[in-house]
């Protein structure tokens, strides 16, 4: 069972079931990711007591429940991260009114986007006409040298165009990628990660 849990959460859940065994605590109230048998992991909700207790008070027998609660979890994720864009998306409208060029307008809109919307690597491009490529014009975050000598193309005709930003640029909208590594549009770009 130990195996399974989430290596962040190892420490903090044997705490929690130590103190429920020990007693001190009057039950087990833990949340934590467990480890499923595809390999992905899912937030339970574990609950127990211990109902019979040795005479130097050790525990012998504890009952409990697993929830899963990953739904949830997934649930406040998001709205965290909405109300983290949003704050930074306000900051970045407060740098508009503050910066005289566009390069230290996206240079303040990349450093905010990193800091206030927690966002690992933030980058500006604009598409180079001589060759139709989106090429990366300011960037933060960690990770930068992902972008050095990156393809992607502003065109439909073009494979390296078809992913999520050469798709943006020509549709004129936002495209949110959850899971870089296992989005399928993203797959040209997995080998630079």
């Amino acid at each position: 069972w130990e195996q399974r849990i989430h290596p962040d959460d190892l420490a903090d859940t044997r705490v929690a079931v130590t103190a429920a065994l020990r007693g001190e605590t009057p039950q087990l109230d833990h949340e934590h990711r467990l480890r499923c048998k595809d390999g992905t992991y899912k937030w339970i909700h574990a609950r127990g007591m211990v109902f019979e207790r040795a005479a130097d008070g050790a525990a012998l027998r504890m009952v409990g429940t697993h929830s899963d609660i990953s739904v949830a979890k997934e649930a406040i994720v998001r709205s965290e991260r909405h109300r983290n864009l949003y704050a930074a998306l306000a900051a970045s409208n407060a740098a508009i009114a503050r910066r005289a060029s566009v390069e230290e307008l996206a240079e303040a809109v990349c450093q905010i986007m990193v800091a206030d919307g927690h966002l690992e690597l933030v980058w500006i491009g604009f598409v180079n006409p001589t060759n139709d490529l989106i090429e990366p014009f300011r960037a933060a975050g960690d990770g930068l040298g992902y972008l050095d000598g990156i393809e992607i193309s502003s065109r439909v005709d073009d494979p390296r165009g078809l992913g999520p930003t050469g798709t943006a640029f020509r549709e004129n909208r936002p495209i949110w990628v959850d899971d870089f590594l296992h989005d399928p549009r993203t797959a040209p770009w997995h080998v630079r990660s």
